[in-house]
């Protein structure tokens, strides 16, 4: 009994350590993916850190009824077809989140090429006569 007691003791310290990276591609400049990232981070998270220059950006996701919550951290880097998107959800305080941070990634994800998408259609539109 103490054996799984140390044993679970020893995963629940290393837990917040492991983080479950995710990846996605997209036809845009870093910069522009980075700019609509940020917009959805502040509009739907709580932003930590912000480095336009870098290409970083981090944020948490606050508490829900299957998670206490993640640090997520978004890289950008440039590839031939554009830019791919990384992920890296770390939970925090607690073993199990029950496939929550794959649930973030993809809403996270799908909310990003929203936000690029609508920018993309500002930047089409013609300006109104007056």
């Amino acid at each position: 009994m103490r054996r799984l007691i140390l044993a679970l003791l020893c995963l629940a310290l290393a837990a917040p350590a492991l983080a479950d990276d995710k990846v996605k591609e997209y036809s845009a400049s870093p910069e522009e993916l980075f700019d609509a990232a940020l917009a959805v981070a502040k509009e739907h998270y709580t932003v930590v850190e912000a480095k336009r220059e870098e290409l970083l950006l981090t944020f948490w996701t606050g508490y829900s009824l299957t998670s206490n919550g993640f640090q997520v951290t978004a890289t950008f880097e440039k590839t031939e077809k554009g830019t791919r998107l990384k992920l890296r959800t770390a939970k925090r305080n607690q073993l199990v989140a029950w496939g929550a941070g794959g649930r973030i990634a993809k809403k996270f994800f799908g909310e990003v090429e929203e936000e690029f998408k609508k920018r993309a259609e500002k930047s089409t539109e013609k300006p109104a006569k007056q």
